[in-house]
């Protein structure tokens, strides 16, 4: 108990030290600083949701909470941020992206609605917040049902970031039939554990994919995958089937949760947020945020006090010059567009030049199997047979080159982020403090831009991430190999004539078919990678001129207190610095509570 009463005690005295210095810190510390008093008031749990696109979140919820409410079977670009908490009554309170909340009736069609009409745009949406008279949501636990991480629709991902910060607990959906993608890793390490979160529940979905016996071996294969991720702690790891979860949820059927694996996600989401262990978990999880939010209170502190010792002179001349920056965005942009565009070809090249040989390679090993067909069904051979094998190499073809195509995407996300760095540290090369906040720290919200002492672009601003790129192409795979058109005559030529001239018959219409087949595939490969290289150059130009503006409006405001101050130079340089010595000192206090046993 003694611990729990430091680390609340110094949740307390943080977010007092850093409101008396509000002042000297940005947009982002600030907006930090009240989500952080919210959320330390509040008697809440939070526990996300996540996984990658297609991982079943929403069935799973459905079959925790005994009813088919939630939407599933959505595109990510219109799937919705749930936020389900406890209600006497059930209700639905729509919050929209301009702050407007709007409460509605709550029912599966209100929720479908927000995915199916036509003219609604999700870009306007900010989150759904679910109110329940559900046994699963007592003690004031908040759930939240997430869009995939590898959602590709910016404003969805960074609502969904948003969450991530905020939650005392995590629920990491996986899939049993692909466990642990290495994308999956990434994204536990840059933004679960990096955000500080311990508490992490994995479910494999679709287990009913895998024979009963293999269960055990599952749980053991994904554990040993993940606890290099994890640093030495044991994950906990449970084998689940949404839908049949769901099923005997509303059947109230018991051997069948048990065998759905509902029941032991039932034991193991208690143990995660069990009523006893809150209070730890959760002061825990504010000393952490405070840990960060000080960062970017320091950083912004530094920044302040690198543009009081500059002269008006001075500060009017960078002014005109970062002004000047920004009207110059054409050409910069320009010059931008020529460099990734030779980029582009070469991977473009690469690409294209893969995908035409695998399929040549094909072709010639559909029709060698035509000639090698000696006996059995000719029509099932057409019509099962060689879709499998389009099928099978398309997979072969993702598996072996997703990870070098996505690490030239990286690449060049990297090399534009870079470049523009470079650029953008030419305008603040003394506003630049040692160890600053890096951006994959802050909470973040529609991608404010306040930390402007990185030298370079964060590399993991692409549209949905390397993540994205994986499972887009991992989706070309299972476009439906249509246009087989030798299979409407196999069955009655190979009865009116013998098996060799069903063959010669056979043969044009499936190299044919192959090459459509194929063409589809390589389509949407092609699109998928050219996507995510114009999200390349449009979140690094996003990024540049977010950036560069913050400075204009930093440099601005600086002027402005010169010309009407009322405090000399000297007196602000000395609040600046003794805020500095006040958040350092809290800082390491904060440090040593998080690094002590049991802390």
């Amino acid at each position: 108990m003694a611990i729990v009463e430091d680390l609340g005690s110094g949740v307390v005295q943080i977010i007092s030290s850093l409101n008396k210095h509000r002042e000297f810190t940005g947009a982002v510390a600030r907006r930090m600083l009240d989500l952080l008093e919210v959320d330390a008031a509040s008697q809440t749990f939070i526990v996300t949701v996540l996984g990658e696109f297609k991982r079943g979140k929403s069935t799973l919820l459905n079959a925790l909470l005994a009813q088919d409410l939630l939407p599933h079977d959505v595109t990510p670009t219109t799937a919705a941020i749930c936020v389900l908490r406890y209600s006497n009554e059930r209700s639905l309170v729509v919050h929209w992206a301009d702050g407007r909340e709007e409460t509605r009736e709550l029912s599966k069609d209100s929720l479908e609605s927000f995915t199916a009409e036509a003219d609604f745009d999700p870009e306007r949406l900010d989150y759904l917040e679910i109110g329940l008279p559900s046994d699963l949501l007592q003690g004031g636990l908040v759930i939240v049902d997430t869009p995939g991480v590898n959602d590709l629709n910016h404003h969805r991902s960074e609502v969904a970031a948003r969450f991530v910060p905020r939650s005392d607990a995590v629920v990491f959906v996986l899939s049993a039939a692909a466990p642990v993608r290495r994308t999956e890793l990434e994204f536990l390490d840059t933004k679960i554990l990096e955000a500080g979160l311990e508490r992490i529940l994995f479910v494999a979905n679709f287990a009913d994919l895998i024979d009963q016996s293999e269960l055990a071996d599952l749980q053991e294969r994904v554990a040993r995958r993940l606890a290099p991720a994890l640093r030495g702690h044991e994950p906990k790891v449970v084998p689940f089937s949404a839908t049949l979860g769901l099923r005997s949820a509303k059947s109230k059927d018991r051997d069948m949760a048990k065998a759905s694996g509902l029941t032991q996600l039932q034991l193991a989401l208690s143990d995660l947020a069990k009523i006893s262990d809150r209070t730890a978990v959760k002061q825990r999880r504010l000393l952490h945020r405070c840990r960060l939010c000080l960062l970017a209170a320091l950083t912004d502190i530094e920044q302040g006090l690198a543009l009081t010792q500059k002269d008006l002179g001075e500060l009017t001349k960078e002014l005109e010059t970062v002004v000047a920056a920004l009207s110059n965005k054409a050409e910069r942009s320009a010059r931008l567009g020529v460099w990734i565009d030779d980029r582009q070809a070469e991977i473009m090249s690469m690409v294209r030049k893969s995908l035409a040989h695998m399929r040549s390679r094909l072709t010639e090993e559909v029709l060698e199997q035509v000639d090698t067909h000696k006996s059995g069904d000719f029509k099932e051979f057409v019509e099962e047979r060689i879709p499998r094998m389009i099928k099978n190499s398309c997979r072969n073809w993702v598996e072996m080159h997703t990870t070098s195509v996505v690490a030239l995407v990286t690449q060049l996300d990297q090399r534009v982020s870079s470049a523009l760095g470079e650029e953008f540290a030419t305008y603040i090369p003394r506003l630049r403090p040692e160890g600053a906040l890096s951006l994959g720290q802050v909470e973040i919200h529609r991608t404010r831009a306040d930390d402007v002492s990185n030298a370079t672009l964060h590399a993991s601003l692409m549209t949905g991430g390397v993540a994205a790129l994986a499972v887009a192409m991992h989706a070309m795979v299972f476009v439906p190999i249509v246009g087989i058109v030798a299979v409407p005559f196999v069955a009655k030529y190979y009865m009116d004539h013998k098996l060799a001239a069903a063959k010669e018959r056979a043969r044009p219409e499936l190299a044919d078919a192959v090459e459509r087949a194929l063409s589809t595939f390589s389509d949407g490969v092609i699109a998928a990678v050219d996507s995510e290289i114009l999200a390349v150059r449009w979140a690094a130009e996003t990024r540049f001129d977010e950036l560069m503006m913050d400075l204009r409006n930093r440099i601005t405001d600086e002027i402005e207190v010169r010309r009407h101050q009322k405090e000399t130079e000297e007196q602000r340089l000395s609040k600046g610095e003794a805020a500095l010595v006040d958040l350092k000192q809290n800082l390491k206090e904060i440090e040593g509570l998080l690094a002590s046993p049991g802390g």
